[in-house]
């Protein structure tokens, strides 16, 4: 079974890049990957979030749900001991009902990217919400 940890980071301003969620990774060696998925909440509300990871299959091999983010908070979500294989990394708004966000990313070929960095920062801009995401890959 793959390592987990819910981080949070140090509340700080909320202001529209003042608030910095540092993520990192240990790496990987044969063939074997790790995934950090940092959420960072910029808006004035709390946002409760679910993470689901499945692999080429389909098959659920990570699941967290009902991790609260409060306004000007980054939470991490890390996890180790990935298999070489394709993964789908989902990351949504967990409220119940319907999800009011969700953002997904593929993830292979761990030869290559061993260590998965997939950010998400939560934002208002005109009283419009934004999910802005990136991601990247770390190497041992």
């Amino acid at each position: 079974m793959n390592r987990r940890r819910f981080l949070g980071a140090v509340a700080g301003p909320t202001a529209a890049g003042a608030l910095v969620a540092l993520a990192g990774c240990v790496g990987s060696e044969d063939g074997i990957g790790d995934l950090t998925i940092t959420v960072t909440n910029e808006e004035e509300t709390t946002h409760t979030v679910a993470v689901t990871v499945t692999n080429q299959a389909g098959s659920v091999v990570e699941s967290l749900a009902g991790e609260d983010v409060e306004p000007g908070i980054g939470r991490s979500f890390t996890s180790a001991g990935y298999p070489d294989d394709t993964y789908k990394v989902a990351i949504e708004d967990d409220r119940g009902g319907l999800p009011a966000w969700k953002q997904t990313t593929r993830w292979s070929n761990l030869f290559e990217c061993p260590s998965l960095v997939f950010e998400l920062r939560l934002t208002s801009q005109n009283s419009s919400r934004n999910v802005v995401t990136s991601k990247r890959c770390e190497s041992t």
